[in-house]
Formats: C-alpha cells, sequence, structure tokens
C-alpha cells in the first residue's frame, strides 16, 4: 500500500470523529513547511455523506470540507486560528501543511485518550518522512516536545533570530508559543505580531533551498 493509502485508513475511524491529519490541503505531499499544534477541536463525522467525501474535501477539493467544517463549528475566528492565519499569510506563497501532535479532535485536551496521543506522535512523524518538509514549526508546549524529537535543541523560548540555524539542516524545526498565548512561563512575551515576520523570513530562505 502507498503512504496515502495507509493514510486514510488511518483516519477512518469505526466511531467518533474521523482523524484529522492535516487541514485541507489538495497537494499535501509536496507541502515544503509543516506547521505542527496539538489537536484539532471541532469532532467532524455525520456532517458528511460518507468518509470518502470527507476525505475527499480533505485531500482534493478543499471547498467541500470547509463548508461542512464552517457549519459545524458554529462559532467566531479564535486567538489561535487568527494568529495562525497571520502566520500563513506571511509564508504566502509557500505550500504550509498545517497539521498537529494528536489528530483526535476534541475541544478540550483533557478528552484525548492515552492511545490517540502515541498514535498521533507516530502517525506524525510517518507524515514527515513521507512528505520531507525543509521547515517543521512547532507551537505550544506538546508540539515543542515532538520538535525535539527531530532536533532535541528546540526551544520555544529562544528569540526566532536565535532559532535559525544553517540553511542545510533539513528540516530546520522552530518553536514558539501556542497561538492562544496560553501556557508562558511567568515572565515570557507573547508578541506574535513581532516575532512572526522573523520566522517567516527565515522560513521562506529556507524553504526555497
Amino acid at each position: 500500500m502507498t503512504f496515502a493509502e495507509n493514510l486514510k485508513g488511518w483516519c477512518n475511524t469505526d466511531t467518533g470523529p474521523y482523524r484529522r491529519p492535516f487541514t485541507p490541503n489538495s497537494e499535501w505531499e509536496s507541502a515544503t513547511v509543516l506547521i505542527v499544534g496539538t489537536n484539532p477541536a471541532t469532532p467532524l463525522r455525520d456532517e458528511f455523506e460518507s468518509f470518502d467525501q470527507y476525505w475527499q474535501g480533505l485531500t482534493e477539493s478543499p471547498e467541500i470540507f470547509n463548508e461542512r467544517y464552517t457549519t459545524a463549528h458554529q462559532g467566531g475566528t479564535s486567538k489561535s486560528t487568527s494568529n495562525a492565519n497571520q502566520l500563513l499569510k506571511l509564508l504566502e506563497p509557500l505550500n504550509v501543511l498545517v497539521t498537529n501532535v494528536v489528530w483526535f479532535p476534541v475541544s478540550s485536551k483533557k478528552e484525548i485518550p492515552k492511545s490517540e496521543w502515541e498514535f498521533g506522535q507516530t502517525a506524525l512523524t510517518e507524515l514527515i518522512r513521507h512528505v520531507r518538509p525543509k521547515v517543521v514549526f512547532c507551537h505550544g508546549a506538546d508540539a515543542e516536545a515532538f520538535g525535539k524529537s527531530l532536533d532535541p535543541a528546540v526551544d520555544r523560548y529562544l528569540p526566532p533570530k536565535d532559532q535559525v540555524n544553517s540553511p542545510w539542516i533539513s528540516p530546520l524545526v522552530l518553536a514558539y508559543h501556542h497561538f492562544s498565548g496560553q501556557g508562558l512561563r511567568r515572565g515570557a512575551e507573547f508578541k506574535p505580531q513581532r516575532d512572526f515576520p522573523v520566522f517567516a523570513k527565515a522560513i521562506h530562505g529556507h524553504g526555497r533551498t
């Protein structure tokens, strides 16, 4: 079986929400940048006619997914999503794949089953091996912990300018605070408007090497 076939099988759950390996991207296999968070928050299953329709929306026709996601989400844009969109805008026109350490969608991190933590990290590792991105950008403590499996020196408290390594290192692993601004240690600053442009410049340079 191909990796794409395995990936599809992993996400087709028997009950509950379908696993979500990334946000809709019809060119996911050629992404040069991965943005890694903790987990998707909006469970989806009955919103789609079938798993095949769900999968088509994720990997071929994002408009199918986005229409149903918007209906199910029933809310405004969160601080985390707003900041993610800000970084994504700065990274255009690079092909960015937005993923998570855990692919099981729940609204609260406390609801994530232990087995999904274990599965997610293994699956994410396989996704990275397949896609072979040039940059992996981790935000939040859980994503940073995963990032350390790729580069033990990763530290989300280091200023962006101090995280840019040799252009020959691939993938370049970067880390930042969770896009919600939560979980910072005392005295730390959360200033994405200041820090994102620095990260974006480095990612653009590395993503084209």
